[in-house]
């Protein structure tokens, strides 16, 4: 099963997890689509290890990242642009047990992670580890002592960092939490400003939103999200930004160490089939959520927010 993929260069990158609970890394040609080299990763035998995030560098290295048994961790594959790459090294993230790293982004000033913290106290967490998988930095949006925080996208756009998911706050929807922007300055790991999507408190007005994929493109930053409320809150799942005050980033403790069960192996042979069956357009209407007219009375949607910055 795919997970994960990343179009960068020459090639076609995906992670995912096989039947046999590995972590499947694969390159395809874009031309053509066929496999220029594929692997099997098994970091910690007899444990479900999923791959959920992938990207490479400007430097013949790929980086995955995922789940292995209860923990998070990320693994640094180097000569990917022959069809023999190799392990360099995976790390156990040092988040806490339940959590996953869902999301990164690399660039030459290290490689930005979205941790995705699990339980029942969960946080809204970022960090940032250099080219040897050691930490630089890791940060905490404050946020209220729930299991309604969560990252799921990281994107970087010159010297800043942009971040997405979902947070909880004691004075806005702390029961299902809102969707979550943030620009982070790369260069000092600082604050630089924040918005919260917010549609209101109470049964008839709460509604959860997160934030799972941002594009910028010149001065406008694109964000794709989900909100869940209920048949019965359909009529404000579209909400306002808000930002707060004097709030800042807290540093989060974590200790990376290594993990040195990892097996790697190389895989031959392999093809990829065409698919079967045809692909007709979709009949949908995109409409602004503050005019939109529905017949049925769904309990969720996707929502696309267009913001300049």
């Amino acid at each position: 099963m795919g997970y994960a993929l990343d179009a960068t260069g020459d090639y076609v990158y995906f992670t995912g997890a096989t039947g046999t609970n590995k972590v499947i890394v694969c390159a395809l040609n874009k031309n053509d689509g066929s496999i220029f080299f594929q692997s099997l990763l098994n970091i910690v035998p007899g444990t479900k290890d999923r791959g959920y995030a992938i990207k490479p560098d400007n430097s013949g290295n790929l980086y995955v990242a995922g789940v292995t048994g209860s923990y998070g961790y990320l693994a640094k594959i180097s000569g990917i642009n022959s069809t023999n790459p190799n392990l360099e090294w995976v790390k156990n993230a040092g988040l806490s047990y339940g959590a996953r790293i869902n999301h990164l982004d690399v660039d030459n000033s290290g490689i930005y992670i979205s941790c995705d913290i699990r339980g029942v106290t969960t946080y809204f967490q970022v960090m940032k580890v250099n080219s040897d998988g050691n930490l630089v930095w890791a940060k905490i949006f404050p946020s209220y002592a729930n299991d309604r925080n969560n990252t799921h996208i990281v994107k970087i756009s010159g010297d800043n960092l942009f971040v997405g998911g979902r947070i909880a706050q004691d004075n806005l929807d702390k029961q299902n939490g809102d969707g979550m922007l943030m620009k982070i300055s790369k260069s000092n790991d600082s604050l630089l400003w924040h918005g919260i999507y917010f549609t209101g408190i109470g049964l008839e007005k709460a509604a959860e939103h997160r934030i799972k994929e941002i594009a910028i493109i010149g001065e406008h930053v694109y964000i794709a999200g989900q909100v869940y409320g209920g048949i019965e809150k359909h009529e404000h799942f579209f909400g306002t930004w808000v930002k707060l005050d004097n709030s800042e980033l807290q540093n989060a403790s974590v200790s990376i160490t290594s993990i040195t069960t990892a097996e790697y192996e190389i895989i031959t042979g392999g093809e990829v089939r065409d698919g079967e069956g045809t692909f007709s357009a979709s009949t949908g209407i995109l409409q602004n959520a503050t005019e939109k007219t529905i017949s049925t009375t769904p309990d969720w949607y996707a929502f696309l927010i267009k913001i300049k910055i």
